[in-house]
């Protein structure tokens, strides 16, 4: 079974379930949140992507100037291959392929790098956003509100309260105090 397959029977198993459990004959009131939109919809969160990109432009001129520095020798090496001796074509060679592999091995490490600081920022507001669903869903009635996936292909808009989690998120969160925690959180 696919992995969509086996959301979609896991997600309308859970439908079916929070249905049957709260009873919808009985008023019950259901809402979707997608959490991404919730994430780039925060200032904090806004703020975060922000330092994460950053962190990514950076690696990536990094990897880039490791890149050119590969194909200058590559490209030496390729022109002077006739002159050179095979002891000096052999270290070139040799220093070619150091380079590669540092290349490889910075890229996959820049690559572990930004997942960690994804992961950090989405751990650090996760709990947060928790409450204030949690909150929301009771002061608001919800007997349950579901995060929404990327790959449900439609929710109506009137089920959908991403917005006012986010408002609310922004509320209680200001940039200025996201800011001020940052660099103890580093």
């Amino acid at each position: 079974m696919s992995k969509t397959a086996r959301f979609s029977f896991v997600m309308v198993l859970g439908l079916w379930t929070a249905w049957t459990c709260v009873g919808l004959s009985q008023g019950a009131k259901i809402g979707f949140v997608d959490s991404l939109a919730v994430l780039q919809g925060t200032d904090e969160g806004k703020a975060g992507i922000g330092e994460v990109e950053k962190f990514v432009q950076a690696k990536q001129k990094e990897l880039q100037a490791l890149q050119k520095q590969v194909e200058d020798l590559k490209a030496k090496l390729s022109e002077q291959a006739r002159v050179l001796s095979v002891e000096a074509a052999g270290q070139m060679q040799q220093q070619i392929s150091e380079n590669e592999t540092k290349l490889r091995r910075n890229s996959e490490d820049s690559q572990a790098e930004v997942g960690k600081k994804r992961d950090a920022l989405l751990g650090k507001m996760s709990s947060k956003i928790q409450v204030i669903i949690k909150d929301y869903a009771q002061k608001n009635g919800y007997s349950v509100i579901f995060l929404r996936e990327q790959n449900q292909p439609y929710v109506a808009p009137s089920l959908d309260v991403t917005q006012e989690i986010v408002r609310i998120y922004n509320a209680q969160n200001p940039v200025a105090a996201a800011a001020a925690s940052s660099p103890t959180a580093q």
